[in-house]
């Protein structure tokens, strides 16, 4: 499935009553049942834990696909991996490294047409959330879950060898239809410009960046760089997806008021999942609705600002 983001509404099933109405929850969250042609009648009845929730839901969609695997990609799940592998002792982890430069230019150029890439922070959570990302696969590997690393570089440039290096993972017959976007379903994908290339015919590798970062932002990047390269040497990044940077490593004190910034956003994405899992349905409808109407006018208004 294409980010259903599930196990961002685990707390749903903490409160009295375990999860009552949990799929309206679920597609208020990201319409995450809708995007994906799911009948919120076919869920089975009585289900009051998260693992049977997200559980049933895959499956119905699997079968619908007549699929033999089935799981969902979501960049939400970047510092949940290990408690993905707690509710999923059996799985299966591909993690897909990307320079951080190259998220924060896509995430800018998103937020003219999506206003949930415009939210404050945005950039602060991609770069320090790749080191989280780094700690998560350390930990599964301590726990000897099945994890696969590739990079966004190489998916785009080799994507025949990548995807027949993740069949292999897998235990999966490769098909040369996985490199090409041709005839792919893309209905579970939300609309925008973020998402033309993946609604294209083809898997390219990305031109060369047209747009610029703010400088600040630039120079922040090179410096954390600079810093994950010489506290893990070969270890991390391994896979050529970031580049060298010869840039002074931040110091002591900008890293303590970067992680402090970090968790202050991170408790905010918090409650606001534990707004949509605990809040009156009725308090949820009227906030979705307005937040509809809000963001349309805020597109508009780039639109005009930016034909």
């Amino acid at each position: 499935m294409y980010e259903a983001d599930f196990l961002t509404l685990g707390p749903v099933f903490q409160w009295p009553g375990r999860g009552a109405h949990w799929p309206a929850r679920f597609e208020s969250w990201n319409t995450s049942l809708s995007r994906h042609g799911i009948d919120p009648d076919s869920i089975p009845a009585g289900i009051s834990t998260l693992t049977g929730a997200s559980e049933s839901i895959y499956k119905i969609y699997a079968g619908k696909k007549g699929a033999r695997v089935w799981g969902e990609k979501s960049p939400n799940y970047y510092g949940s991996l290990t408690r993905l592998a707690n509710y999923f002792p059996e799985a299966n982890f591909v993690v897909i490294w990307r320079d951080p430069a190259s998220i924060c230019r896509s995430t800018r150029r998103a937020a003219q047409r999506n206003p949930w890439f415009a939210k404050k922070g945005i950039a602060h959570r991609a770069l320090l959330g790749c080191e989280k990302l780094k700690s998560e696969c350390d930990r599964l590997r301590v726990h000897r879950a099945r994890l696969h690393e590739i990079s966004y570089h190489d998916l785009t440039s080799q994507p025949r060898k990548v995807m027949e290096g993740i069949c292999q993972f897998l235990g999966l017959p490769f098909d040369p239809r996985m490199t090409t976007l041709e005839d792919a379903d893309r209905t579970a994908i939300y609309e925008g410009e973020h998402h033309k290339m993946v609604k294209g015919g083809g898997i390219v590798a990305p031109k060369s960046p047209g747009d610029v970062l703010p400088q600040e932002l630039e120079v922040k990047i090179e410096r954390y760089i600079a810093f994950w390269r010489r506290k893990y040497g070969a270890r991390w990044p391994a896979l050529g997806s970031f580049p060298v940077s010869s840039a002074a490593a931040p110091g002591l004190l900008e890293r303590f008021r970067d992680r402090v910034l970090y968790v202050l956003y991170r408790t905010f994405d918090l409650a606001m999942r534990l707004f949509y899992c605990w809040a009156p349905l009725s308090l949820l409808r009227e906030y979705k609705a307005r937040k509809r109407l809000h963001d349309a006018a805020v597109i508009e208004a780039r639109k005009t600002a930016n034909p």
